[in-house]
Parts: structure tokens; sequence; C-alpha cells
């Protein structure tokens, strides 16, 4: 296999890792819900709206010299207000998430071998936190090696379950609940703080691009599997694999531990950068604040597994969203490098865009 396709499938894994994690147990929910087709033709929206941000964000990378977070390119293209910004926004978003990953993981340990759901929890998020402890290799192999376990999950739970799916099983529009997938979705296609990391380890940007295009692809194609097969199991809770028992159920749940694990390690390692590189902190006082908040959290019996995945999907993902729009515009004027990307500014787009992500911060609410 040649440095290309090393780096092009690297780059998919890492987005696909970091992108498939608690928000995949909700989704069967939201589909029974809102309605399948309507759930799906939102999906697939929102994964194109997602990959051309994506894309956007990684020229813009490539516009800037030296290595930086989101919060860095937010610093040099918006001051100082900019980067604030950004670092509320993306932390809101990830402590979001990891608060999330620790409950969702607490609940699949508790349906795999009934213990103490809140030991598990526990027991979890300090193995999580000491894989983050030491670094980027370990971060590196185990990312890798998880999300192909995870992604050979996902092809057998197909395998068994899909067969089991009839139509019958689902309506195809509820317009009571027509935009409930909105948040969700942002939540669980977000991995706009992977696009830096990706881009630090794949030399050809042209690569770079197809890992984005393809990692967005495989992402979305993994969660219809994931949605079909267990709707057609019966899994109609909110956490779709707790509800299921036996070795299908003992799969199901594994493939759910498997997808926030990856997702943890990945934001986590993604937060703990923005401290060391943006705000020039310690290694571990950088990782003494990026474990400290989820756990806190938790311990105050701060739950509501679909709100908090809602709530962080819509506000964090859409204020991030909104900023990399902006900054997109400022780097195509003020960037110090030629880019391998290039995209062509259209502002009646992020215009657009910028109004769909307002209105879904609106609509959260009322």
């Amino acid at each position: 296999m040649d440095r290309n396709t090393k780096e092009f499938w690297f780059g998919v894994f890492a987005l696909v890792s970091i992108t498939v994690g608690a928000g995949v147990l909700t989704l069967p929910y939201i589909f029974i819900k809102a309605g399948f087709a309507n759930s799906v033709i939102i999906l697939i929206f929102m994964t194109v709206i997602l990959m051309i941000l994506y894309l956007y964000l990684a020229e813009v990378v490539l516009r800037t010299k030296g290595k930086h977070q989101l919060t860095g390119l937010a610093e040099k293209y918006l001051g100082k207000y900019g980067k604030t910004s950004m670092f509320i926004f993306s932390s809101i978003g990830i402590y979001g998430a990891l608060l999330a990953y620790i409950i969702g993981a607490g609940k699949a340990l508790n349906a795999i071998y009934f213990w103490n759901e809140t030991y598990y929890s526990i027991i979890y998020f300090l193995i999580m936190s000491t894989i983050l402890y030491y670094g980027k290799n370990v971060f590196i192999r185990v990312e890798s090696i998880v999300s192909l376990i995870k992604l050979l999950f996902v092809v057998i739970l197909g395998v068994i379950l899909i067969p089991k799916f009839t139509i019958t099983q689902v309506n195809g529009f509820n317009v009571e609940y027509f935009y409930l997938p909105y948040g969700v979705f942002m939540f669980s296609l977000l991995a706009v703080s992977s696009i830096p990391i990706m881009n630090e380890h794949i030399k050809s940007k042209q690569t770079l691009k197809k890992s984005i295009i393809w990692g967005m692809i495989i992402t979305a194609v993994v969660y219809l599997i994931f949605v079909v097969g267990m709707i057609g199991a019966g899994a109609t809770n909110e956490l779709s694999t707790t509800s299921l028992g036996g070795k299908v159920g003992l799969l199901a749940n594994c493939f759910a531990l498997f997808g926030i694990s990856t997702a943890f390690i990945g934001l986590a390692y993604i937060q703990k950068e923005v401290f060391m590189y943006d705000y020039l902190i310690s290694k571990f006082n950088a990782w003494i604040l990026t474990i400290i908040l989820p756990i806190l959290l938790y311990l105050i019996d701060l739950d509501g597994f679909i709100r908090i995945i809602e709530v962080t999907g819509s506000v964090s993902g859409g204020l991030m969203l909104l900023l990399v729009l902006i900054i997109h515009t400022k780097a195509k004027k003020l960037g110090n490098r030629t880019p391998e990307l290039n995209y062509k500014e259209n502002i009646l787009f992020k215009v657009l865009l910028g109004i769909l992500f307002i209105v879904g911060i609106v609509l959260l609410f009322i």
C-alpha cells in the first residue's frame, strides 16, 4: 500500500472515528418519531452541507502557515474575540459530547452485563482518561484499530438484522416532529475539529479532500445500516442498543461502545491540543482541564441523553459552523500561503446556511 493510500485511509478513519459516537444510539428512535423518509432526506442534506463546510475549513487550514486548532484559526482571522467565541462554542460541543459518551457507555456496558450503571460510567471515564494522557501515538493506534472493529460490527449487524426490516415498521413523514432530526443529526455528523488533525498527517492535500468526502459518505452509510438494522430488530427506545438481548444485543452494544470510545478519545484529544497549542498550557494541565468538567457534570446527575445531544448539536454545532463560514471568507483575503484546495466564494450560499443554523437554534427552544 503506497503512502497516499495509507494517508487516505488514516483520514477516513480519523473522521469516522470522531463522528460516529453516542449520537448513533439515538438515531433509530429519531427515525421512527420524525418519519423514516423525512429522516433520510435530512440526513443526506446535513451530510452534504457539513461535507462542504469541512472542505471550506480544509482550505482555511491550507491557507494558514503553522499548526492551529479551530481557536487558533479563529484568532488569526477574527481576532481575540473570535478566538474566545470559537473556544466557548467548541468547548460546549466537546464537553457536551464527552458527557453524552460517559452516560452512553455506562448504559451500553450495563446492557452487556447488568451491574451498577454509574460505576460502569466512572470506570469507563478513568480508562479513556488514561488513554488520553499518554498522547498522540496511543490515540492514533487505538482509533485506527477500534474504527476497523466498529465498521466490522456494522457489517455484521447489517447482515443479521436488515433482512428483518419491513417498511410497515415506520412512517414516511411525521409533520409534528418534522424538524426533530436536525439537532441530533448535527451532533451525529459534527467533526469539524478533526480537520486540522487530519491535515497534520496527510501530506497530499488532494488526499485530504478525498478523505473528507469519503469519510462523510461512509459515516452516513454506517448510520443508515445501523438504523435499518435496529428498527428491524425492534429496538425503538431512546438508546436503541440497550433494548436488545441475546447475542444480537451483545453485538449491538459492543458496536455502540466502540463507537463511543473512538469519538471520546478523538474529541478529548482535540480539546487537549487546543489548550496546549492555542493557549500554551502544559500537557498535564491541559489533560486535567479536558477531563474534569465532563465527569463533574456527570456526577451532579446532568442526564437527559437525547436532550444533551440535541442541544449540543444545535447550539454548539450551529455557532461553530457560523464562525467557520466567516473564517473561510476572511482567510481568502488574509491567508499567508497558497492553498492546494481553493473553493469559489459564494456569499448567498453562506447567508442561507447561516440562516439555517440560527433557525435550528431558535426552534430548539420553542
